[in-house]
């Protein structure tokens, strides 16, 4: 049997837990009644919250595992959203890389041609903000479910 990759908080304690949930369900399907639904929704319940500790508590580790490296600390959160980083092709050449951006500033200078001229704003750093890993982690937790 051929297993897709799991998340990786997800560990033989979760695949028991995972294994009771079923088993209650195939009861309750094969002997529908009161007491089978009660046990499913029960055990199912369980599962869920002990599925949210899980995993809130690994990524929680994985952060303060890195939090005295910020690099490290963003390797983290993007392996968490799924940005890792793709491996560059060497088949680029300096001359094709060249080209391509003297072809796409040219192609941009064409499409604004007629446009007005830019204006900018002068904008000033009132405060800087502290990034809270748990208030991200709460994000993250909501974009992950």
């Amino acid at each position: 049997m051929c297993r897709r990759p799991s998340d990786p908080w997800f560990n033989d304690e979760c695949r028991a837990s995972k294994r009771s949930v079923r088993q209650a369900e195939r009861l309750f399907r094969r002997c529908p009644s009161a007491d089978n639904t009660a046990a499913w929704t029960s055990r199912r319940r369980d599962y869920r919250a002990f599925l949210r500790v899980k995993r809130n508590a690994f990524w929680r580790d994985r952060a303060d595992a890195a939090s005295g490296n910020h690099r490290e600390l963003w390797l983290t959160f993007d392996s968490i959203l799924g940005r890792e980083r793709i491996a560059a092709s060497g088949d680029i050449g300096a001359s094709t890389l060249h080209e391509f951006f003297d072809q796409k500033v040219d192609k941009i200078r064409e499409a604004t041609s007629h446009a007005d001229p830019p204006t900018f704003a002068v904008h000033l750093f009132q405060s800087i903000v502290t990034f809270q890993v748990t208030i991200f982690g709460g994000y993250i937790n909501r974009w992950a479910m």
